[in-house]
């Protein structure tokens, strides 16, 4: 008798990894942007509104003379009471001279309360901030720093500006008094002591 050829053995079978999907990519993380400011200015007077101000032409100063600054605020944090939003900034001066040598580090110059009733919360449009202090500076150059702080949010911005200081310095009793801040629809911030009696307004137009 013949022998049967020899069958062929299947191979056995194989291990199939589970068909894995490419990895999707995740949306983003939407997260709320930070306080900023805008529109920076040295004025001659403070503001009387949202962009109505006189724009300074010069950043020279005589010793002891005013100094009047505008911005815009934006991205503020704020609560709703239902009845008002509400919120805040404070804001600290930094006096630094060209080489980085600070003269004067004023925290929490300004207090600025956000408060404007409204029937339900939203963005608030058209805010804008305007300060007046008087420093006792030299002559010579400076950067001034205004450190903006969300007081609701945590967070802040800085803005800078240079000025030149010129001229011989003023003697107390020739100096001009600061007029007192007259009431206007703006929220507005008491005097803090040792301040020079700033004039701060935060106002929505």
């Amino acid at each position: 008798p013949q022998a049967a050829p020899a069958q062929p053995r299947p191979a056995p079978p194989q291990a199939q990894a589970p068909a894995v999907p490419p990895p999707q990519a995740q949306p983003p993380v939407a997260t709320a942007p930070g306080i900023a400011a805008d529109n920076f200015r040295l004025t001659d007077g403070r503001a009387t509104g949202f962009r109505q101000f006189k724009a300074r032409d010069t950043q020279t100063y005589a010793p002891g003379e005013h100094i009047n600054m505008y911005f815009e605020p934006r991205n503020a944090r704020t609560r709703f009471d239902g009845r008002a939003i509400t919120g805040g900034l404070t804001v600290d001066l930094t006096v630094a001279t060209p080489n980085g040598q600070v003269v004067g580090n004023l925290k929490s110059l300004w207090k600025l309360p956000i408060m404007v009733e409204a029937s339900q919360d939203g963005p608030l449009q058209g805010l804008f901030v305007t300060l007046g202090t008087g420093l006792n500076l030299t002559a010579g150059s400076y950067r001034l720093t205004l450190r903006v702080n969300d007081d609701v949010g945590g967070g802040f911005t800085e803005l800078t500006i240079d000025i030149q200081i010129q001229g011989a310095a003023v003697p107390p009793q020739a100096q001009a008094p600061t007029p007192a801040p007259q009431p206007t629809p703006a929220t507005q911030a008491p005097a803090q002591p040792g301040s020079h009696l700033p004039r701060t307004f935060l106002q929505r137009s």
